[in-house]
């Protein structure tokens, strides 16, 4: 179970934290994301380390507080101290929204979002900033689903960049408000179910990629479940039937 699966069947708040924009080498680029909940639990990274702990510490602020949004920027290009510094050789600029997730938001946009990413689909997501025309709010948010609507928060600001964002294929940030794009998770179809594949299997399921694994020896594919736990789809064929089984 994930984490914001645990804390939200608890009843407990999250914080996102969302990279909204980088300049030079950094570990991660802007549209990565990560959890973090009470007492220090987090699930992702935005760093090599480096930034957790300050990330840490100020979503627990935010947790015990009623704070909605908070930026956070982390630049390390003029570092004194390039190995055990902040930057840990990393020589660019960070800038990181901190997004409080609960119960009053409906839970969004992590809702959405982990629905998304169970089913390996594709979205955009667009987070307001700052203020803007409008009624636009700090913390406003909007997840696009392009197989149904966009979801959060119903502010039409954020529901068009949304929705641009996913058109134009693009990360951007106007008007206070960053969006970002992700596709479906690729399809891999892997020819064969011996023991040198388990290894395979595992690497692809942690990056979400949606597979399928086929052999025509039943053998091999005895006790499925447990030899390849990350496959979503796991078959018997023969080499003239892989077209069906991948269709």
């Amino acid at each position: 179970m994930s984490l914001f699966e645990t804390e939200r069947a608890a009843g407990r708040a999250l914080v996102l934290a969302l990279v909204v924009g980088t300049s030079g080498s950094t570990y991660r680029k802007a549209g990565a994301w990560m959890t973090l909940a009470a007492g220090g639990a987090r699930e992702g990274l935005l760093s090599g380390g480096c930034l957790e702990a300050d990330l840490s510490e100020r979503a627990q602020r935010m947790l015990s507080g009623d704070t909605r949004l908070e930026l956070a920027s982390y630049d390390s290009r003029s570092s004194d101290d390039p190995i055990w510094g902040l930057g840990l050789g990393c020589e660019g600029l960070m800038r990181i929204a901190l997004l409080r997730v609960d119960a009053g938001s409906s839970w969004e946009p992590l809702a959405t979002l982990h629905r998304l990413q169970q089913q390996r689909a594709g979205g955009a997501l667009a987070l307001a900033l700052e203020a803007a025309a409008r009624g636009l709010q700090p913390g406003d948010c909007a997840v696009f689903d392009p197989d149904g609507s966009a979801a959060a928060t119903p502010t039409t600001l954020v529901a068009q960049a949304a929705r641009d964002c996913w058109r134009a294929q693009a990360v951007d940030v106007a008007a206070g408000v960053f969006a970002f794009r992700w596709d479906a998770a690729p399809r891999v179809l892997i020819c064969g179910a011996g023991p040198d594949v388990e290894p395979v299997v595992e690497l692809g399921a942690r990056q979400g990629w949606a597979i399928t694994v086929v052999d025509h020896r039943s053998g091999y594919l005895a006790q499925i479940a447990s030899r390849f736990p990350g496959a979503v789809a796991r078959a018997q064929a023969d080499p003239e039937k892989l077209q069906l089984v991948v269709n």
